[in-house]
């Protein structure tokens, strides 16, 4: 095709907006300026990429008491870590400050808002990105834990009649507001995370057991959907101490979805990091298990010459095999895009 044919086609879109269209050597402008990790290494190699992208929409949802707001915190904490501002619109009323420091948060420096209407929680998402774009290039994420738990202006302004509602109140907001949002989170680029539950479809015979409140937008305008669900409780001395959990990937445009991660949630320290990363050491092939005995292979072989159980992992993962698991991850990453 004649270069000056295209030039001309592309100088009359321009003529309705300059940022409408997109010459072949901006094209690298559009893919995520970065990605924040989940602080998960199985959670991250399963996303198939060094965490959360910028400039898209993430879902996070499954059904309650699954670790789905300990993986948020997560995020917000390791947005904090690197420099970033972390931002939490709790309309839950759930924030634990002391467990989010156990988590690694840092309270004096969450940005943290509760909306009472699925309005304003999209407008403080407006005033947010504008006002931190205006000063800073610095990364920024957003959680908002939950859609669920959000109303329409309209449930609040029938304080009187919360049975006298129209259905759907929750998906028509929610479905207009994503059309203007995705473009400033993509403009600007934000990391912005919903966090969703499940609901039981009452009266339904033949169609899906399980709904999500706020309608089929949310799943349509997200980049990124990960579905998170508990497979089992984690045991100490006769008492549930934690759950296990598995995430599975159902969407992903920024690599190959349909991937599984699993990792271990202490009720009270979080994630078990060092549990997630001997997980994605095997699954790298760095360490090999037969029976309840592991070793370490490839790049790691170097650091233990003896065999370990699990309970020993702790006292060996130190600062050097943490290096070379992520060093390997991040090759993990670059193959799998």
């Amino acid at each position: 095709m004649n270069g000056d044919f295209l030039q001309k086609v592309i100088k009359s879109i321009r003529e309705i907006d300059e940022d409408l269209v997109q010459l072949p050597e901006e094209l690298a402008d559009s893919a995520p300026k970065y990605y924040v990790s989940t602080q998960i290494p199985t959670l991250d190699l399963a996303i198939g990429r060094p965490g959360i992208p910028s400039g898209k929409v993430t879902l996070f949802y499954g059904s309650e008491g699954h670790g789905k707001s300990t993986v948020a915190y997560h995020l917000l904490a390791e947005a904090q870590k690197s420099g970033g501002i972390a931002v939490l619109l709790d309309t839950e009323f759930a924030y634990d400050p002391d467990r989010a420091t156990r988590i690694g948060i840092d309270n004096s420096s969450l940005i943290l808002v509760h909306p009472s209407t699925i309005e304003e929680a999209f407008e403080v998402i407006e005033k947010v990105i504008q006002s931190v774009r205006e000063e800073s290039t610095a990364p920024l994420v957003i959680v908002w834990d939950s859609l669920a738990a959000t109303p329409a202006n309209t449930e609040v302004e029938k304080k009187d009649r919360f049975y006298d509602l129209q259905p759907g109140q929750q998906a028509k907001v929610l479905s207009s507001a994503m059309r203007k949002i995705i473009r400033q989170v993509a403009m600007n680029d934000v990391v912005l995370l919903l966090v969703n539950q499940v609901r039981e479809n009452v009266g339904v015979l033949y169609g899906p057991k399980e709904i999500m409140p706020g309608g089929r937008a949310i799943k349509f305008y997200a980049s990124l959907i990960v579905r998170i669900r508990r497979d089992g409780f984690v045991e100490e001395d006769g008492k549930r101490i934690g759950i296990s959990c598995v995430a599975e990937v159902e969407k992903n445009k920024v690599s190959a979805p349909f991937r599984e991660a699993r990792f271990i949630i202490d009720f009270q320290k979080g994630v078990d990091i060092p549990h997630a990363y001997l997980l994605a050491a095997m699954s790298l092939g760095l360490v090999s298990r037969n029976g309840g005995w592991y070793a370490f292979d490839g790049d790691l072989k170097a650091c233990s010459s003896r065999k370990f159980r699990e309970d020993d992992w702790r006292e060996l993962f130190t600062p050097d095999v943490k290096e070379i698991i992520d060093r390997c991850l991040k090759g993990g990453f670059t193959s799998a895009g």
